[in-house]
Formats: structure tokens, sequence, C-alpha cells
């Protein structure tokens, strides 16, 4: 499997609406509102979910990239979540707890179709456990 999806440029339209307040204020402001809206577009451009055989990985940045993979059979929980001002534009945020010890969460932000990735993770997650024979279990001290 080899899929690739990225946050909506939706998240970008704050500096969208800025930019008149902004050239109404101050020209030389205007134009670093422009700018920063256009470095903005170009991270969200570079931002990518990629879901691979045995992990997902998250790569963002424009001039450095970092690249954050989780394993699907470290995945202990998933949940969606739909601000008001996003679900107007039908995107979700999916949080993902995991027991990776450099990303313990791993979230999917703005991105449309929230629940089908949900589903998709959730029988992922169960084939790669019961493919590899493994079963995850979590002990708390409760003293």
């Amino acid at each position: 499997m080899n899929l690739s999806i990225s946050p909506s440029r939706w998240i970008t339209i704050g500096w969208v609406i800025v930019i008149p307040v902004a050239f109404v204020m101050n020209p030389f402001l205007g134009i670093l509102s422009v700018v920063a809206l256009t470095y903005k577009l170009l991270e969200v451009s570079c931002w990518k979910y990629e879901f691979y055989d045995e992990v997902m990985v998250e790569k963002k940045g424009v001039f450095s990239i970092t690249r954050e993979e989780v394993h699907y059979n470290r995945i202990k929980s998933i949940m969606v979540e739909e601000p008001f001002l996003m679900r107007l534009v039908g995107l979700q945020i999916i949080h993902v707890i995991t027991s990776e010890q450099f990303k313990p969460n791993f979230t999917f932000y703005a991105i449309e179709g929230g629940e089908h990735i949900k589903k998709l993770l959730g029988d992922i997650v169960k084939i790669s456990r019961k493919d590899a024979r493994l079963r995850e279990l979590d002990i708390f001290n409760t003293n």
C-alpha cells in the first residue's frame, strides 16, 4: 500500500483575511502579510502524510524536512475531532496515540474524510498486530 494525503490549504485562510486589513493599516505590513501567506502556502504544500505497508509517515518542512514515522502495530487509539470552523469546510483533525518513543502523539491536521481515515487505520492496526502476533498491554503503577 502506498497512499499520500495532505492537509487542506483552508488552514491558511486567516492570512488571506489579514492581508486586506494589513494593506489598509500600512502598505509595507500588507506586503509582509503577502510574503507570510506565500510561505504558509508553500509550507502546507510540502506537508504530507504517507501510508506504507508497515508505517505511516509525516513529512513536514520547506527548507529543513522532518520525517516522523509510526509503525501501525504501535497505534493505541484514534480520535476524530471536528472543530466548528473546520466543520464548515468539511475538515477534521485525527489524533492518534501511539507507543512510539519519539512520536507518542501523531496528528493528522486539517484533512478531509477523517472517519474514513480512522476506519482505514483501525483495520490496518488489527491486521498488522494479527500478522505480527502482537498484543499491546499498558502497565500502570497506582502507588
